[in-house]
């Protein structure tokens, strides 16, 4: 009697793994555009630079977006889960970002939150980068 063994076997494509690593670079990007324009804000007094911030934040959400979408569709193609856990927490500390960096306008123990989530934020996103390049090697 012979045993016979299954390997699962990836059905993605290439390209999707290319789009989410861009995706990710790109939001990653932004978010450390972002962490420089608030040390200006915060150490040389440009007040003016915070709605560029704001504007690229709103930007990374949409990435951010994109990045649980890409993963979701990846996780069809056999990605496993992974990416598309870190997609979301990325997007749920987004929207949690978001949240304090508007409401931080008015309260500055809600932008003292803003910060600390910001390197969460970046931590996040870095970790899917390293996902997204180890990931494809790992399914040769």
């Amino acid at each position: 009697m012979t045993q016979t063994t299954y390997r699962a076997v990836s059905t993605v494509n290439p390209a999707l793994d290319l789009i989410f690593r861009s995706i990710a670079t790109i939001t990653a990007g932004l978010i450390l555009v972002q962490a420089f324009m608030a040390g200006q804000m915060l150490f040389h007094g440009n007040a003016g630079i915070i709605v560029t911030h704001g504007w690229l934040g709103n930007i990374a959400f949409l990435g951010t977006l994109a990045l649980v979408a890409v993963a979701f569709v990846g996780m069809r193609q056999g990605w496993g889960v992974a990416p598309l856990v870190l997609s979301v927490v990325l997007a749920a500390l987004m929207v949690a970002q978001l949240g304090l960096g508007y409401a931080g306008r008015k309260s500055a123990f809600t932008a003292s939150l803003h910060i600390p989530n910001g390197v969460l934020l970046t931590g996040v996103v870095f970790a899917l980068i390293a996902l997204a390049v180890v990931r494809p090697r790992l399914a040769r």
